[in-house]
């Protein structure tokens, strides 16, 4: 039986509310071989999802998808998280990536690289070049998180 996307979203999601995870972004591609791909994320808060926590979703969500049945063909299920220099779009992205190093671009302010250090529901501060900018969201066109090289262990 086909399920849309959406429907699958929410079955999973109400699964992993267990391990406080969720379904960040869910793709089905079409053809021969199709691919269901799952980014599961953190509920909220900062951190990232440990690589044993991405396994354990990864048994369930096979487990779910097999009860569901999405597809009418056989498929192949890649379980992962959004990544490391991910988009941020929602208020739930910035806190998720709260003391990470991002790149901005405003309205009003061009681009602003620099560690994310606050988050409301309506603006972000980073500190930047030493300084701290509060930028609204609104004013914000595109933001990704970045990878910090300078925080890696020898």
């Amino acid at each position: 039986m086909k399920k849309s996307v959406e429907d699958i979203t929410q079955h999973l999601n109400q699964s992993l509310a267990e391990l406080e995870l969720m379904v960040e972004k869910l793709t089905i591609t079409k053809g021969k071989n199709p691919l269901v791909i799952v980014d599961v994320d953190k509920i909220d808060g900062p951190g990232s999802v440990p690589g044993t926590l991405v396994e354990t979703a990864s048994r369930l969500i096979s487990q779910e998808m097999d009860e569901l049945d999405p597809l009418p063909t056989a498929y192949t299920l890649e379980v992962g998280t959004p990544g490391a220099e991910r988009e941020l779009i929602t208020p739930r992205h910035y806190r998720r990536t709260l003391g990470r190093l991002v790149k901005i671009k405003t309205k009003t302010e061009g681009r602003v690289s620099g560690r994310l250090i606050e988050v409301t529901d309506t603006q972000i501060t980073v500190e930047a070049s030493g300084k701290e900018r509060q930028i609204p969201l609104e004013s914000i066109l595109s933001a990704r998180s970045r990878v910090d090289l300078s925080q890696t262990e020898e």
